[in-house]
């Protein structure tokens, strides 16, 4: 019998962030106090707490035991895509349809930072393994390294003039991954920002991308209704995870990397073996699109 992840973490644009028993397919605790779509939540390094980005233009910290909402973001003009705890806990990133990212002490609800480099909407972001840089992208043909001591752009990445919707940093930091609405994938030197490999992943566009824990593969999720498994050395897909109605918004491997999880349009989360590519479980519940999917830690 294959043992799956215990818990995972999905939200939806019913308003809705969900904590279930992946084992079961079952949900274990729902966050409902936004006013409008929940884009993204994330658990916090240590999984006490989980964060959620909404279209009401905040984002929330609630305590995964309670339920209890602890920090309410706001600051944000524009409805907020993106929500990540740095991997230090200590920071927060927000990213929201105003152009702005904003740096946040996750204790206090303050705003330490705000970051302004996009013409658009900042659509997904990712700090660095030492929480020392931060990473946005904001559908442009770059994507903008910043300082999160200073809030100073550092670097910038910029690809063949397409738009740039998902981004992942490896978690030795050496290298970033930028998704394109071209439906390819670059790969990057995160120091000198160099493009190291272009591969050419799905024929529309990729809303997501994340390493394996280890960096040797990499999964990418589309609007083509698949998510797939690659080679980060060669290129080469590993596996293709085909069973969703509608497109998958998001993808993310397991913390051993055995497994994968993807959130769809189609208003289901699933558990897939990375290796093989067959679906093990699918999580019902939601009434509408499921924009993001992960792992507890």
């Amino acid at each position: 019998m294959v043992r799956l992840p215990v818990t995972v973490l999905t939200a939806s644009r019913d308003g809705s962030a969900r904590i279930w028993d992946a084992s079961r397919a079952t949900t274990i605790r729902s966050f409902e106090d936004h006013d409008g779509a929940i884009f993204s939540s994330r658990f916090s390094p240590d999984g006490s707490q989980v964060i959620t980005a909404s279209n009401d233009h905040t984002a929330k910290i609630w305590d995964v035991k309670t339920g209890e909402c602890l920090r309410n973001l706001r600051g944000h003009e524009r409805a907020v895509c993106v929500a990540t705890f740095s991997p230090g806990g200590d920071q927060v990133i927000t990213g929201s349809l105003d152009h702005t990212a904003k740096l946040w002490d996750p204790i206090t609800g303050k705003c330490k930072h705000t970051l302004k480099g996009h013409d658009w909407g900042v659509m997904d972001a990712a700090f660095s393994p030492n929480g020392l840089q931060v990473i946005t992208v904001g559908r442009e043909n770059f994507a903008v390294l910043w300082s999160t001591q200073t809030g100073e752009k550092l670097l910038s990445f910029e690809t063949d003039n397409s738009a740039v919707y998902s981004v992942a940093f490896s978690a030795d930091g050496s290298k970033v991954l930028t998704g394109c609405d071209g439906g390819t994938v670059e790969l990057w030197n995160s120091v000198s920002g160099e493009r190291l490999a272009q591969f050419e992943c799905h024929p529309i566009w990729v809303v997501s991308v994340a390493f394996s824990p280890d960096g040797s593969h990499f999964v990418t999720s589309s609007l083509d209704r698949n998510a797939k498994v690659w080679n980060t050395a060669s290129g080469e897909c590993v596996s293709t995870l085909q069973g969703h109605r509608r497109g998958v918004c998001s993808a993310c491997f397991s913390p051993d990397g055995a497994h994968v999880l993807t959130a769809s349009s189609d208003g289901t989360a699933k558990v897939w073996s990375s290796e093989s590519g067959e679906c093990l479980t699918t999580m019902k519940g939601h009434f509408w699109e499921v924009g993001s999917a992960f792992f507890s830690p």
